[in-house]
C-alpha cells in the first residue's frame, strides 16, 4: 500500500484529516501535470456499478418492490456529504468540483421482474455529470457520451476548456451475458469491446478536451457459483444470477477465456492514447482484478456483495474501490495494486504530487 512507504502525516482515514495545499499559481501545462485542486470536473460512464445499483437501499428483487440505484454513494462520481467517494476526495482540494451524482432513484433498466415502470434514463440534477446505467455494456458508450455531450455543452459549457477527470467502468454485463455465443468481431466478444471502447476514448478526445480517463479491469467471477451456494441469504438468488450472469454460471471456462482477453484489451486501448498530447491521458487501475476470487475480498466476500443479487458491489465495496482508486493514481501504473484496498487509508497528496498515467 502506498502509505507503508511514506511518513504517516501523509496518510488518513478520512480525507477531511488531509492538509490543504496552496492554490497553484498557474495552469497546468500538460495531462502529466495534474493535482487533485486542477480538476475542475468530474464524469462517470458505465454500468451499474458507475451507477451505484443495489448497494444499500432495495428491500429485494421483485416485481412489486422498486429497485434503487445510490448515484451519491457511488465510488466514482458520488457527492452525498461524508461517503468516501473519489468524488468527495477531489471536493477537499477544489470544493466546487462540478459533476458529482447525489441521492437515490429507481433504475433505469427494465427487464423481467426489474421493470420499474416510473423510472427514467437520467435525472439531470441527481446524475449530474454521471452517465452510467445498469445493464450497459460496451455497445451503450455511445448514448452515454451523448447524454455526457449535451449536459456539458447546454448547462455547463464554461467547464469544455477546464481540467476533467472521466472514469470508465464498462465491460462486465458484455462479458456476463454474451459470452457464451458471442462471435468473433460481433457483440459480446472481445473484438466488439476492444473497438467499442477504443472508439469511444477517441470521441472523448475530441469532445472533451483537457481530460484524464481512468480505466478499470474487470474482476474475475467465475466463483459466483459457489459463492451463492456458499451464504444462506444468496440461496434465493439464483434466478436472478442465471437471468444476469448467465455466461459466468453456465459456460465458465469461455467467460474465463473472455476476461483474460478483455482485460487485455482494456491495456492495449489504454497503451495507444500513451504519449499522444499535452491535452488528453489515459490510465488503468487494476483494484479490481484479482480482488474476488484471490484478493482481499476472498476471506468476507458476503460483505462486499449485494444483499439483493449476492454479485453487485456493496456500499463497502464502493468504498474500498474508491480508496484504491485515488491511491493508485498517485502511484505508476506498474506498481498499483491488483487487489482492493479494505484498509481503508488514504494518501494525502502534497502541493508537489501529481497523479501518474
Amino acid at each position: 500500500m502506498l502509505c507503508v512507504f511514506l511518513a504517516c502525516i501523509q496518510c488518513a482515514s478520512r480525507i477531511e484529516e488531509c492538509g490543504l495545499n496552496e492554490e497553484r499559481d498557474t495552469e497546468p501545462e500538460t495531462v502529466y501535470d495534474l493535482h487533485p485542486g486542477d480538476i475542475c470536473s468530474i464524469a462517470g460512464i458505465g454500468d451499474s456499478h458507475m451507477s451505484g445499483f443495489g448497494m444499500k437501499r432495495n428491500k429485494g428483487l421483485n416485481i412489486d418492490g422498486m429497485v434503487y440505484e445510490d448515484l451519491g454513494a457511488s465510488f466514482f462520481c458520488g457527492g452525498d456529504p461524508g461517503v468516501p467517494t473519489v468524488a468527495n476526495f477531489l471536493r477537499r482540494f477544489n470544493p466546487g468540483l462540478v459533476g458529482v451524482s447525489r441521492g437515490s432513484s429507481p433504475v433505469y433498466l427494465c427487464e423481467n421482474v426489474w421493470c420499474n415502470p416510473g423510472a427514467k434514463e437520467y435525472s439531470p440534477e441527481q446524475n449530474a455529470f454521471n452517465s452510467g446505467f445498469g445493464g450497459s455494456t460496451s455497445a451503450h458508450l455511445g448514448r452515454q457520451l451523448d447524454y455526457l455531450r449535451d449536459t456539458f455543452k447546454h448547462k455547463r459549457k464554461d467547464l469544455m476548456w477546464k481540467r476533467k477527470l472521466i472514469g470508465v467502468y464498462i465491460g462486465e454485463t458484455d462479458l456476463f451475458r454474451n459470452c457464451c455465443e458471442a462471435a468473433s468481431g460481433k457483440s459480446g466478444s472481445a473484438e466488439f469491446f476492444e473497438a467499442s471502447l477504443e472508439k469511444a476514448l477517441v470521441r472523448i478526445e475530441g469532445t472533451f478536451p483537457k481530460t484524464l480517463v481512468v480505466l478499470y479491469l474487470l474482476p474475475e467471477m467465475s466463483g459466483l457459483d459457489s459463492y451463492l451456494a456458499l451464504y444462506p441469504r444468496c440461496h434465493g438468488k439464483w434466478s436472478i444470477a442465471t437471468n444476469m450472469c448467465p455466461c459466468v454460471l453456465l459456460c465458465k471456462e469461455k467467460y474465463l477465456s473472455a476476461w483474460k482477453q478483455f482485460n487485455e484489451a482494456i491495456w492495449r486501448v489504454s497503451d495507444k492514447f500513451q504519449g499522444k498530447g499535452s491535452y488528453f491521458g489515459v490510465t488503468v487501475v487494476p483494484c479490481l482484478w484479482d480482488t474476488v476470487n484471490r484478493g482481499a475480498v476472498r476471506n468476507d466476500r458476503s460483505t462486499f456483495t449485494s444483499k439483493d443479487d449476492c454479485f453487485s458491489m456493496s456500499l463497502e465495496a464502493h468504498r474500498a474501490v474508491a480508496t484504491s482508486t485515488w491511491n493508485s493514481l498517485f502511484v505508476s501504473p506498474e506498481k498499483r495494486r491488483r487487489n482492493i484496498d479494505t484498509g481503508g487509508v488514504l494518501y494525502c497528496p502534497t502541493g508537489e504530487d501529481r497523479f501518474s498515467l
